[in-house]
């Protein structure tokens, strides 16, 4: 096993193989998470907590995953979670973009790249909160 953090990742993916392998790849690396299969259960899981990285799939049954990005970048502005959206689609990199997303990946994406991706984007995080409670 890896690394055990603090950070808490929601996954939001309606593929449970994919959802499946992701949960395993991030626990392994130390990451405490959460996976959900719906735009539904993610609104209502962010509603008691907020994780502080979000993985959305683009494409779920009941929207975009990019909605939920949105929303929460809106709800929350600067503290809103980091937030990946993942998809194979081609416009995916416009949806996340015009979200306010962190990131975009492309399906299939390396396991390498996101687990660098969201150190980066956890990090970066952990900075902001440390010169935001010094200043």
């Amino acid at each position: 096993m890896g690394r055990q953090t603090e950070e808490h990742i929601l996954v939001v993916e309606d593929d449970s193989s994919i959802a499946e392998l992701l949960t395993w790849i991030l626990n392994d690396a130390g990451y405490s998470v959460t996976w959900v299969d719906s735009l539904r259960e993610a609104r209502r899981y962010c509603s008691k907590a907020l994780p502080d990285v979000i993985i959305a799939d683009l494409l779920l049954p009941d929207g975009l995953g990019s909605d939920l990005v949105h929303e929460l970048t809106r709800t929350y502005n600067g503290s809103s979670p980091a937030s990946i959206v993942m998809s194979a689609v081609p416009q995916a990199k416009q949806h996340a973009d015009a979200a306010g997303a962190s990131l975009c990946l492309t399906k299939p994406f390396d396991l390498t790249e996101l687990l660098e991706s969201i150190s980066h984007l956890t990090s970066s995080r952990k900075l902001k909160r440390f010169q935001d409670e010094s200043a």
